[in-house]
């Protein structure tokens, strides 16, 4: 017997529900008992509790939400302050410090002069696009802020998050110590201690 339970959040009344988790489960629909609206599985939201220590525990690399556009909505917050306490930084493997994400879309791409990424790394191999991977970070009041990775539109070289590779429409939660690669490029996500310390 399966004991894995997993929180999940309904994209449309917002209402917690814990669901028995089993593989393929990805493909099934089922109606939020709440507002009775009908979703697919991965339509429905990963819950992050309001403790982003906390939310580490419940996230899981396998949990996935798809499509969204990382823009701010009604539901999104501006993190107190402008802080960047909570949020989480990126380590490029070979070059020193640390590059602190932004609240809203970040997106990752390769250094030239014709890049729009907001985040530019250098890849001698070329095999990064311009703009290759898209973080969002977003604050939900009452669920703490959280950070989920997916590929940028388009056709892409092999992409890898912690060894995995990963598909066109793949959305995931970032835990702290995830890699992203692609080719020699490698992106540690590292989040602050409770101080804002790494």
């Amino acid at each position: 017997m399966n004991d894995d339970k997993r929180k999940i959040v309904c994209p449309t009344c917002k209402t917690v529900l814990e669901v028995g988790y089993f593989p393929g489960i990805e493909s099934k629909s089922f109606a939020c008992p709440n507002c009775k609206t009908q979703h697919a599985f991965t339509e429905y939201l990963p819950y992050v509790a309001a403790n982003w220590r906390t939310a580490r525990g419940n996230a899981s690399g396998e949990d996935t939400i798809p499509g969204g556009q990382g823009k701010a909505n009604s539901e999104d917050t501006p993190i107190a302050g402008g802080s960047n306490s909570v949020i989480g930084r990126l380590q490029m493997a070979g070059q020193a410090g640390l590059v602190t994400l932004r609240q809203g879309r970040n997106t990752i791409g390769r250094k030239a002069d014709s890049s729009d990424a907001t985040i530019q790394v250098p890849d001698e191999s070329r095999k990064m696009s311009r703009v290759h991977f898209v973080i969002d970070v977003t604050c939900k009041p009452g669920k703490g802020v959280f950070h989920t990775v997916s590929l940028a539109p388009g056709k892409k070289n092999a992409s890898f998050l912690n060894g995995e590779p990963m598909e066109a429409d793949d959305r995931f939660v970032l835990m702290d110590g995830d890699t992203l690669r692609v080719a020699g490029v490698k992106l540690t996500f590292v989040l602050p201690d409770e101080e804002g310390t790494l």
